[in-house]
């Protein structure tokens, strides 16, 4: 039942009936003591109630262990702790942690969320600004420079500096590029569902935080191999980026989605990004997904993965359950065409084995304490079978396959970056930089770590 919260202060109470408590002072073991208990408690959580007071309604909740009304009492303290803690979102995570299921924990956790997002808000600008110069700086893109630099903004003397640097010394542009793995990524994403996976895993390994929204609304696609495929490159583009700009990309696009988020895989992104920012809300918009749509595979994994952490064994053994059945259903679906060499069919089985192998091994991790061992074995003999069918494709099913076709200039790179190394060019430092802290491949790292340029661009 919802609870009606009024701003206006208690009305004045009367004072506890002065009979009652002179016949309990003189016979606290009468005939009548019990009924006069009760009334004298009843008065008491009448004041109380009345007055809104955390503290009288803690204390009588303290003192009446058995009386009635203690359910009018608990609703009315945690109205009581809510309207006392709504400013301060310390005091909501407190009041959250004392009233775990209460019909208030609901706008508890909404109130925080958009804490959380206008904490983000009020310093995006200046973060995004710097987000947006490194970026600028590291790829050395002359219009982006050129932009900071005409918005006269905090780092509009940095970026004028850079591009009469880059029209004196024009070489390390190119190497720069290079270095911005897999090159600087285009917003175009290919038909073809390999190709199309291929590219939301470059722009993960690239870490480039500007295409998280397109990455994240891939979540939607119809073909479980794209579909699959964003949903841990959102993953690991969220991992991968400067903590600062990850919480602050998250926050954004998230007070974005929320109001729009209705189907099953706008709720999964939802999931993903509040799992992300460890926002109390996860799990349960994780269930809600899975619950709107049991064909969605990105929303039930989600679901798995948040079940696993926050929920009970077996609620996650239920899901786990959930994206193997699924899994199932998508190889079944597509088990006829991919048998006929149809490449885009064979690129759904190979994403059902990979999402049955990774719940039956989250069901292994969460039921290692249980007696469910027998359901875990089940999901894994699931699991082997969805990959025996894969390998038997023409092409078969490699799981690796579309990361490393992301790393494929990896040669082209490391000699981008010697070029910049020896250059000695102030230009160099910004890319070597972010190569240093940044590049998925680990000998330009270390390249990039050897040079001991100095990062004064970037400051």
């Amino acid at each position: 039942m919802a609870l009606s919260i009024s701003h206006r202060p208690p009305p004045p109470t009367k004072p506890l009936d002065p009979s009652l408590r002179g016949y309990l002072a003189d016979e606290p073991s009468g005939s009548h003591a019990a009924q006069a208990w009760l009334r004298l408690a009843e008065a008491r959580l009448k004041s109380a109630v009345a007055s809104g007071d955390g503290a009288a309604l803690r204390a009588w909740l303290v003192a009446n262990p058995a009386a009635p009304g203690r359910e009018r009492a608990q609703a009315a303290l945690e109205t009581a702790d809510f309207l006392a803690a709504r400013a301060d979102p310390e005091a909501l995570r407190a009041y959250l942690t004392a009233h775990p299921e209460g019909p208030l924990r609901a706008q508890a956790e909404a109130m925080l969320d958009r804490a959380a997002v206008d904490e983000a808000l009020a310093a995006g600008a200046e973060a995004a600004e710097r987000i947006a110069y490194e970026r600028a700086v590291a790829l050395l893109d002359e219009s982006r420079l050129a932009q900071i630099a005409r918005r006269k903004g905090r780092f509009s003397a940095q970026a004028s500096a850079a591009l009469a640097a880059l029209a004196r010394d024009p070489g390390v542009e190119q190497d720069a590029h290079r270095l911005f793995l897999p090159r600087a990524t285009p917003a175009e994403l290919p038909l073809e569902a390999r190709s199309r996976a291929a590219a939301l895993s470059a722009w993960a390994i690239a870490l480039d935080g500007e295409r998280l929204p397109r990455m994240v609304a891939e979540m939607a696609s119809s073909r479980a191999l794209v579909a699959l495929s964003a949903q841990d490159a959102a993953r690991r583009l969220l991992a991968g980026l400067p903590e600062a700009e990850a919480r602050l990309r998250a926050h954004r696009l998230l007070a974005q989605l929320r109001p729009i988020s209705q189907a099953a895989p706008q709720l999964a992104q939802v999931a993903l990004l509040e799992r992300f920012l460890r926002l109390p809300a996860a799990l349960q918009t994780a269930r809600a997904a899975a619950g709107r749509d049991s064909r969605s595979l990105p929303a039930l994994r989600e679901g798995a993965a948040l079940e696993a952490e926050q929920g009970d064994p077996a609620a996650a053994l239920l899901a786990a359950q959930a994206v193997s059945a699924r899994a199932r259903g998508v190889a079944d679906e597509h088990a006829e065409a991919a048998r006929t060499r149809d490449a885009s069919a064979a690129g759904e089985l190979c994403a059902a084995s990979v999402a049955a192998a990774e719940a039956a091994d989250l069901a292994r991790r969460t039921m290692e304490k249980s007696a469910a061992s027998a359901a875990v074995e089940s999901l894994f003999g699931q699991a082997e079978l969805l990959q025996r069918r894969a390998s038997e494709m023409p092409d078969g099913c490699d799981p690796g396959a579309v990361g490393r076709s992301a790393l494929r200039f990896a040669q082209e790179r490391r000699q981008a970056v010697a070029r910049l190394a020896a250059s000695r060019s102030p230009l160099a430092t910004a890319a070597l930089e972010r190569a240093r802290r940044r590049d998925p491949d680990g000998e330009v790292r270390a390249a990039a770590g050897r040079t001991g340029a100095a990062t004064a661009l970037v400051r």
